[in-house]
């Protein structure tokens, strides 16, 4: 059984994933999360050095990208593996073969000179031109997005990335997973070989409920995962309403509680009591989910104010109803209830590439169930073509999410 990088193929219920500038410099692990791969950053054949390894993901793309030296001549690409079959031919006819136990079906391609192209195995090699969905620096660091739905939509993937030269007689100039290189000019007639793919990287859970209520002087945090894959737990930070600086009050390597469920399909609640705080007092918590490797994701914020429980307030909580009918044509039924005021709602509509489409509503709503209609245009008035799309509906009392088809 092949081993694969596992992609979460899923979009948070609290925003849509912080994502990389592809303009050829590295955004930190803060966007990236930690490397996927690190090779051993000794220079192979000329000063090539394929150093590090990145891959994430938002709504609708993955990216790649790799910590380089490398010169204006050189070549770069990033070889993926998604399911059975494959090419084992080098995808620009470079002297190099693939010779990885499962082929690549999918690899991205490009030079040091503003050009890429992405690579499709079908019988034999199929390109199209990428050059907008990539960013080079030849002395730091390439990178590269692409479609989810143009690998299949995967759940799983093997990634290689390696530097060659401009000329067909040119080998590996270096790997990232560590591989076979040059040892001269001219490999025409002796190929250099790849086959090491890195693997066994997972990326975070889906969340379709995360949100906070005060409730007998206390915090009450909950939140929701439709699905997790090889996540290790939850942490929590708070920070006071007019502070800067965020403090770990909770963690899964302390608390049981915070513990996840590694990877899982069913849907599973948990809660989180913060007794540690004080009435009148507005406090910003933030999540984030850790995976086996200890990548960890953070989750968009949200705000508590504490109230007294003489007051007797009802939690200030949203509830956003199912679609009807879903999928739709042309119109689909909108509807949210708040058990109180809310101030600054926001009930909005994104294309699966995070793009706003459409804002339904903003602004205060008294408790109750509120319904709303959206025929299928985007802001300008434009019919959008077929298919998914987010409904958003969020506030400070939390966000949820759910996705609605549009069949034209």
């Amino acid at each position: 059984m092949k081993k694969m990088i596992i992609i979460l193929m899923l979009i948070s219920s609290v925003g849509f994933a912080v994502t990389p500038t592809i303009d050829g410099v590295f955004d930190g692990t803060g966007v990236w999360g930690s490397a996927i791969s690190t090779a051993d950053d000794v220079a192979g054949w000329d000063i090539a050095n394929a150093k590090n390894v990145y891959m994430t993901f938002d709504a609708t793309y993955v990216y790649f990208g790799a910590e380089v030296v490398a010169q204006s001549w050189y070549q770069f690409a990033f070889a993926l593996n998604t399911k059975a079959g494959g090419g084992s031919t080098e995808v620009w006819s470079r002297s190099i073969d693939y010779g990885h136990t499962n082929l690549p079906d999918y690899v991205i391609v490009g030079h040091f000179g503003g050009y890429a192209e992405f690579h499709t195995w079908n019988a034999g090699w199929t390109s199209s031109v990428i050059t907008a969905n990539m960013g080079e620096n030849e002395a730091s660091f390439v990178e590269a997005k692409i479609l989810k739905t143009d690998i299949g939509s995967p759940s799983t993937v093997d990634v290689q990335f390696y530097l060659t030269g401009d000329g067909n007689n040119h080998g590996t100039f270096d790997a990232c997973p560590d591989d076979e290189n040059s040892t001269s000019w001219v490999h025409s007639s002796a190929h250099t070989t790849l086959n090491a793919y890195q693997a066994d990287v997972s990326l975070p859970v889906e969340l379709s409920l995360w949100n906070g209520i005060s409730k007998n002087e206390h915090v009450e945090l909950n939140w929701t995962t439709e699905s997790e894959i090889e996540n290790a737990g939850f942490i929590i930070e708070r920070r006071n309403e007019n502070a800067n600086d965020w403090t770990e009050i909770s963690s899964f390597m302390t608390n049981m509680d915070l513990k996840g469920n590694g990877s899982s399909t069913e849907r599973h609640e948990y809660q989180f009591m913060d007794k540690d705080v004080t009435v009148g007092q507005t406090y910003a918590y933030s999540l984030s989910d850790v995976d086996y490797k200890g990548i960890m994701t953070k989750h968009d914020d949200i705000s508590v104010t504490v109230v007294a429980s003489e007051t007797r307030l009802k939690p200030s909580t949203l509830k956003l109803h199912a679609a009807y009918p879903n999928p739709f044509n042309p119109m689909v039924q909108l509807s949210f209830s708040l058990d109180q005021n809310v101030e600054n709602l926001f009930l909005e509509i994104y294309n699966i590439q995070g793009v706003l489409v459409q804002s339904i509503t903003t602004g205060s709503y008294e408790a109750g169930t509120h319904d709303f209609d959206w025929s299928g245009f985007d802001v300008k008035g434009n019919p959008v073509s077929s298919g998914i799309y987010i409904v958003r509906l969020a506030s400070d009392a939390g966000v949820q999410i759910q996705r609605v088809t549009l069949l034209r």
